[in-house]
């Protein structure tokens, strides 16, 4: 059974490498296509991507939509012999949708990783449409949170649940100090580690004003790249805390990233079912994350602690309070967030449709 992932862009992120990794465990059949972005620019940002370049398309679309791209994923499925379509947001629904209409043979599943775009009525009319359009999509959530809102929107469409997962074999726990010699971080800190976009829904700059209210002793390391960058990095340097943040930029691997923390934190507005917080936790990392979406289903009850978005004092109260417990989250993550599952939850799919 051949497989093509349709994503937006092959961009180093929780759904990219989700997907990345499914093409890891079955080489031979799993394929993924990027709508947008030269593939240059992915493997700059994204090394690892070269060493599987043949399992890899780009379409490099430009704004807009593109008729060219169309046919661009029919002639991979042709090519190919794809059995299923498997794609991830509005973007690769779009895409995916009209090139399975046209080849009776290929089944077509969407996974939604989050809801809140569906609160734009645009985006909602283009999804309505495409699902009473083409009925041989089937509609997957990664969380209970997703499910249930998915079914308010679209109660007539058959839904699944199948929640996000991580790699176990691969996020483990690790030595502390090498980690934090690799990433140059103060030894004896209590390190708070973040990881996401540079956008304003990830919520950043309240995990930044949260260090403010925190013992001094406590230091913010955060990876990830985005729009807002230099934004943030003004502001950690107009409220005088350049010697307790850094900002990484692009990280790999970010498992040694998370071995170098005491702490996760992931202080987001909006989320659907992120993985960092799974690979953190499955790194033995207690977290502190927003109460929204689907995060509160991935938290241990035992290590983690939920906090409202927006609210720098429960980000710094409950980061302190989080770093006396002695609790470790590991075994949560492999009792019900294992890679092997989520495969094989999908593979029976795939099959059935």
């Amino acid at each position: 059974m051949k497989i093509l992932h349709i994503i937006q862009r092959l961009k180093y992120g929780g759904i990219e490498h989700l997907v990345f990794s499914m093409l890891c465990h079955d080489v031979k059949n799993v394929y993924i296509l990027a709508l947008e972005g030269p593939s240059e620019e992915s493997f700059c940002q994204w090394p690892k991507l070269k060493e599987y370049q043949s399992n890899l398309f780009f379409a490099d679309k430009k704004e807009g939509f593109s008729l060219r791209t169309v046919n661009f994923v029919k002639d991979i499925c042709r090519t190919l012999s794809i059995s299923v379509i498997h794609t991830h947001h509005i973007g690769p629904l779009i895409y995916g949708c009209l090139a399975s209409s046209q080849c009776a043979s290929i089944r077509h599943i969407h996974t939604e990783h989050d809801i809140w775009h569906l609160q734009r009525y645009k985006d909602w009319l283009i999804q309505y449409f495409l699902f009473n359009w083409n009925k041989k999509i089937h509609l997957v959530a990664v969380s209970k949170d997703v499910y249930t809102q998915l079914k308010s929107y679209f109660p007539k469409m058959d839904i699944s649940t199948i929640p996000n997962a991580v790699d176990t074999r691969y996020f483990i726990p690790g030595n502390q100090a090498n980690a934090r010699q690799y990433f140059k971080l103060p030894e004896r800190a209590t390190i708070i580690g973040s990881a996401g976009r540079l956008e304003t829904v990830k919520g950043h700059i309240y995990l930044i004003e949260a260090i403010r209210l925190m013992p001094l002793d406590y230091y913010l390391v955060i990876a990830g790249i985005g729009s807002l960058y230099q934004t943030l990095l003004t502001h950690i340097q107009t409220l005088h805390l350049s010697d307790r943040i850094r900002l990484l930029g692009m990280v790999e691997p970010m498992r040694l990233f998370y071995q170098a923390c005491d702490i996760f934190c992931l202080p987001s507005l909006n989320e659907g079912m992120p993985l960092a917080l799974l690979e953190a936790q499955a790194c033995s990392v207690p977290v502190v994350c927003s109460n929204v979406g689907g995060c509160a289903e991935e938290v241990d009850p035992e290590s983690g602690l939920l906090v409202p978005s927006q609210n720098p004092k429960a980000i710094a109260e409950a980061c302190v309070k989080i770093n006396q417990k002695t609790e470790k989250p590991r075994e949560f993550i492999l009792k019900n967030f294992n890679f092997d599952t989520l495969i094989s939850h999908y593979y029976q799919l795939y099959e059935k449709i």
